[in-house]
């Protein structure tokens, strides 16, 4: 079998995508293993979403929970909208992302019932630095 018909194959194979998937309880995340993405989508607990091209976002930091509170995951899209991910077990995101697999991010609505020990997105924030940045120079 040929590359392409692999690769043909195996997008044949891939499952329709979701706004928000349906399961026992949350799920924080959904990726496409093994096949690399152009964005992903931000859920937030409103229903609101915003995406996120992976060619525009830069200054990945990830912090680990310190004394029992929150992880924290941050970076810059395009330059001038920091973007902080608050939660537990963050690590896997952080991975996804490396890797362009990251499609959707979810965070957890209060009506969401965490059902296993795997990421939890407490909360997403998204500030303006553009004003900020200009002020500097």
């Amino acid at each position: 079998m040929s590359k392409i018909d692999d690769i043909l194959q195996r997008h044949a194979q891939r499952q329709p995508i979701e706004d928000r998937p349906e399961s026992d309880g949350y799920d924080a995340y959904k990726v496409t293993p093994g096949f690399p993405q152009m964005a992903f989508s931000l859920v937030h607990r409103d229903g609101s979403e915003d995406v996120i091209e992976y060619h525009n976002a830069s200054h990945f930091r990830f912090r680990p929970a310190s004394y029992g509170g929150d992880e924290f995951l941050s970076f810059v899209y395009d330059r001038k909208i920091a973007v902080t991910i608050t939660g537990k077990e963050l690590r896997p995101l952080l991975h996804a992302i490396k890797e362009h697999t990251l499609i959707s991010l979810y965070e957890k609505r209060p009506e969401d019932a965490v059902m296993n020990d795997g990421p939890v997105v407490s909360q997403i924030m998204m500030t303006d630095v553009s004003d900020a940045a200009g002020k500097m120079n």
